[in-house]
C-alpha cells in the first residue's frame, strides 16, 4: 500500500512537471510568434536577418519585452530594427550591438549572427578585437555555407590590408572555396563588380589563387558589371 501511495505521488509529480514545462513552452511560443514579422509566421526562416522584411514598431516592443524574459536568438527578426537608420535618425550603436549580443547568448554557434555582428563593427568603424574574433567565430562555425561565406568574404576582402595575418589567410580560405564553386562565385562576382573599393582593398588576396579559378572569376565580374551598368568594371 505504502509503495502504490508512493509511486501514484511520483507519477502525479512528474505529471505536473510535465503540465509545467507544457505551459511554460507554449506561452514562450506564443510570445515568439507576436513577437515577429507577420511575414515570417507562414515559412521556416532560415535566416535570422532578411534585409526585405521590416517589422513594425509594435512589434518591435512586443520582441524587446520578450528578450527580458527569455533568450531567443529568432527575436532578432524584429529587434533587429534597433539596427536600421531611421528616417533622419542615427542608429544608437550600444543598442543594436546588445540586441546582436542578445541572440548569439542564444545561439553562439550562428556564424550568420557573428557575421551580423562584425559587418555592424565595421559599419560604426570598429575595427579591432570585437570586430576580429566576430569574424573568427563566424568561421569558426560556419566555414563551408556560401550564403554565410560570400558575405563574409566581402567584409574580409574590404578590410583585408587591416586584418592581421590569421584573418588574411581566413580570408584566402574563404576565397578559395568560393572561386571553386561558380554559383558562390557567381553570388561574389555581384558584389565585387559594384563595390570599387572591395576591388582594391581585396586585390591581393587572389595572389597565388589558381589561375584558371582567377580567369573564371573576372569574366563573372565583368558579366556582372556589364548586366548592371552596361559598362566592365573599373
Amino acid at each position: 500500500m505504502i509503495q502504490n501511495a508512493r509511486a501514484r505521488r511520483a507519477v502525479l509529480i512528474m505529471t505536473l512537471i510535465c503540465l509545467a514545462a507544457s505551459s511554460i513552452a507554449i506561452v514562450r511560443l506564443g510570445v515568439s510568434v507576436a513577437a515577429s514579422p507577420t511575414s515570417l509566421l507562414l515559412v521556416e526562416p532560415v535566416r535570422y536577418i532578411e534585409p526585405s522584411v521590416r517589422a513594425d514598431p509594435a512589434t518591435v516592443a512586443r520582441a524587446d519585452a520578450a528578450a527580458l524574459m527569455f533568450d531567443d536568438a529568432g527575436l532578432i527578426r524584429s529587434r533587429s530594427e534597433h539596427c536600421r537608420r531611421g528616417e533622419g535618425k542615427a542608429i544608437d550603436q550600444a543598442k543594436c550591438l546588445a540586441v546582436v549580443d542578445d541572440a548569439l547568448r542564444a545561439s553562439p554557434s550562428s556564424g550568420e549572427l557573428w557575421l551580423l555582428r562584425a559587418t555592424l563593427l565595421a559599419q560604426f568603424g570598429e575595427l579591432g578585437e570585437p570586430l576580429r574574433t566576430a569574424l573568427r567565430n563566424s568561421f569558426t562555425v560556419a566555414p563551408l555555407e556560401g550564403w554565410i561565406a560570400v558575405p563574409r568574404l566581402g567584409l574580409e576582402l574590404s578590410l583585408y590590408p587591416v586584418l592581421p595575418a590569421e584573418l588574411r589567410e581566413q580570408a584566402r580560405s574563404d576565397l578559395g572555396r568560393v572561386l571553386a564553386d561558380p554559383v558562390q562565385a557567381h553570388m561574389l562576382a555581384a558584389r565585387y563588380a559594384r563595390d570599387p573599393a572591395m576591388r582594391q582593398a581585396g586585390k591581393p588576396a587572389f595572389d597565388g589563387m589558381p589561375q584558371e579559378l582567377v580567369t573564371r572569376f573576372v569574366a563573372f565580374v565583368r558579366d556582372a558589371a556589364e548586366t548592371a551598368t552596361g559598362e566592365p568594371p573599373g
